[in-house]
Formats: C-alpha cells, sequence, structure tokens
C-alpha cells in the first residue's frame, strides 16, 4: 500500500455526519501510509431553504471552521505532509452559484463533483439507490455532463473492443480490498502509456450520444 497510494484527495470529517475520528488522526494515518498528498473534502453546504437539515453534510455557518481548521493542521504538519481542503458537490442549479461563492469566499484548494441527489437534496432521489428505471439513470447522466460543464470537467474512456491490446499498458495487477467481490474487487494497477479518449468533454459533447452518427458515416465512408 505504501509503495502505490502517494495521494489521496477525498477525506471526509466528522461534519459530514458519517465520517469518525479527528482531521489529526486521518493526517498522521496518512503519514505512517506513506502518503505524500492528502486533502478533506467534506460534502459542500448546501443553502437550504424552510428550516431543513441535513443529515449528511455540515451547514454554512460550519464551513469557515471547517476551513480554518484543515488550514491550521495544514500549516502544522508542512513538513511532513501536503494538506489540501476542498468539497465534494452535486450539480445542483439552484444552489450553483451560492456554493461557488462560498468556494471562491474561503478559498479552497479544489472541488470534487459527487452527484448524489439527482434535485436537491430536500427534493431528489438518491442515485445511490438501485433502480431498473432508465428514465432515472438518464437524467443522473444529464445532471452530471450539466455539472462538467459548469466544473469544466472531463470524461476519460478506453475505445470499446480494444481490451487485449489496451491491457499490455498494464504492468502490474494486484488486489488491495474486497477481493470477496470477484470482478468488483479494488485493484492497484500500474500502467504505462495507457491510451484513453475524451468520451465527453467540458461543453458537453458526448461521443455515447452520436454512436449512430458515427456508425452512419463509417458505413457511408466504406461503401
Amino acid at each position: 500500500m505504501q509503495d502505490f497510494i502517494k495521494a489521496n484527495y477525498h477525506a471526509h470529517t466528522w461534519r459530514c455526519q458519517h465520517a469518525y475520528d479527528t482531521e489529526r488522526e486521518y493526517i498522521e494515518a496518512a503519514i505512517e501510509m506513506g502518503i505524500k498528498e492528502f486533502g478533506f473534502s467534506d460534502h459542500v453546504p448546501c443553502p437550504f431553504r424552510d428550516g431543513y437539515v441535513s443529515g449528511i453534510r455540515m451547514t454554512m455557518e460550519q464551513a469557515p471552521e471547517y476551513v480554518a481548521s484543515i488550514r491550521n493542521l495544514a500549516a502544522e504538519y508542512k513538513n511532513d505532509i501536503k494538506i489540501y481542503v476542498g468539497f465534494e458537490a452535486e450539480y445542483i442549479p439552484e444552489y450553483y452559484e451560492e456554493q461557488m461563492r462560498l468556494f471562491r469566499n474561503l478559498g479552497c484548494d479544489y472541488m470534487i463533483m459527487g452527484q448524489h441527489f439527482l434535485q436537491s437534496e430536500q427534493n431528489g432521489p438518491y442515485t445511490g439507490t438501485p433502480t431498473d428505471d432508465e428514465s432515472r439513470i438518464r437524467d443522473y447522466v444529464d445532471a452530471v455532463i450539466e455539472g462538467m460543464k459548469k466544473y469544466k470537467a472531463v470524461y476519460l474512456a478506453a475505445i470499446g473492443g480494444a481490451g487485449a491490446y489496451i491491457s499490455n499498458s498494464i504492468k502490474k495487477c494486484e488486489i488491495i480490498a474486497y477481493d470477496d467481490l470477484g470482478a468488483e474487487a479494488v485493484r492497484k494497477l500500474e500502467v504505462e502509456d495507457l491510451q484513453l479518449i475524451v468520451a465527453i468533454d467540458c461543453e458537453g459533447n458526448n461521443i455515447y450520444d452520436k454512436r449512430e452518427e458515427y456508425a452512419k458515416t463509417t458505413k457511408a465512408t466504406n461503401e
């Protein structure tokens, strides 16, 4: 593990109500594991209306203390590890501007997108719930792509059908967690010259939506 994980940018704190131990304990554990860069990214607070209180994220009022606490620890441990502070955020249009203003005012380092809800936590279904409803899956994809456009993110993919060739880029494979899950186990991969494509760009152009168009173009070219 120590030779593999050099950075971890996704750790929560007690403020999200489903993480335990102190920030200091997380940092000291990271140092012991040989991690060089460590980031805290609690669920971003939401300016909920009507007095709603979330059970999975801090309040807007807690955010300044959260950032200040991590900054103080970053200064204390600066000779041992590089520490960052950010948020994990859904893209919810009604909250976007206020959340980004909070992010900038607090001087956070980064933001991770995690689309846990299709709409506001108060109204939208939790996306981690299993479903066979294709419309909900499409709504989830649409929400993520809209968020990618706003946050200027891209989605990388390997070319289908080229698995045997791409596998040549994998130099080492090792199961590091959940080995009882078989194909779903977490694996450590060491790769070299791994060839990927941008499947969805930061403007929302989506190669998956253009499959029929590409197929027709290819057919016409071959004819």
